[in-house]
């Protein structure tokens, strides 16, 4: 029950990025189209998730923009659990480890892929690239990144960074009170470096499931 809050969290900011973007569903409908992409979740990489975009597709909402959607979720999940390592750092050694310097950047590169993606010049050869050959997923991925620059600001980045901080900060409190029941002696900010490291390593490894 509590690591369900987890994901009620990670759907408010799942509709919250839809609305950005200019798509208004209904919230109940939204929540099931959301439900349909975590049974899927165990791809690698999670990109199974994608299959919300077909059930979108007929509400109205373009496939590029479901998908620019997607990456923001993804980037926001990487964004939040890299601040849960680097306040774990802190708390563990008092001092900043790899993952807070890999938060910094991974931030300051999406706003610079933004800065560059907004550029008119720059995105109409990209589009003119990908549809050279008539590569029809060519421009709909160019147009994905492009919805998700239009809406990645400071102010959203910054709340669904929290929102996926507090979502996995959730899911880090239940494997803590599951090691303590277990009779694992750890410290909770050791164990929110543990939950944080193998998160991170295990979305990295591409392994289906997570289970790297």
């Amino acid at each position: 029950m509590i690591a369900s809050t987890a994901y009620a969290l990670r759907f408010a900011r799942w509709h919250l990025t839809l609305r950005a973007m200019g798509s208004h569903v209904r919230p109940g409908i939204n929540f099931v189209v959301y439900l349909s992409g975590l049974a899927l979740t165990t791809s690698p990489g999670k990109l199974g998730e994608t299959v919300r975009s077909a059930f979108l597709l007929p509400m109205g909402v373009p496939v590029s923009r479901s998908l620019g959607a997607f990456l923001a979720d993804r980037l926001a999940d990487v964004l939040g659990v890299c601040l849960l390592g680097a306040v774990a750092g802190f708390l563990v050694r008092g001092s900043l480890n790899l993952v807070g310097i890999a938060l910094g950047a991974v931030l300051t590169g999406s706003f610079i892929c933004c800065g560059l993606v907004r550029r008119p010049r720059l995105f109409a050869r990209a589009m003119a690239f990908a549809g050279r050959w008539g590569f029809t997923p060519g421009r709909v991925a160019v147009e994905a990144v492009g919805h998700w620059a239009c809406i990645w600001t400071l102010p959203r980045a910054a709340a669904f960074t929290l929102i996926a901080a507090v979502a996995y900060g959730i899911q880090a409190l239940v494997f803590a009170s599951l090691c303590a029941a277990l009779s694992v002696a750890l410290p909770p900010a050791v164990a929110l470096e543990i939950f944080v490291n193998a998160t991170l390593f295990g979305a990295a490894s591409m392994v289906p499931g997570g289970l790297g």
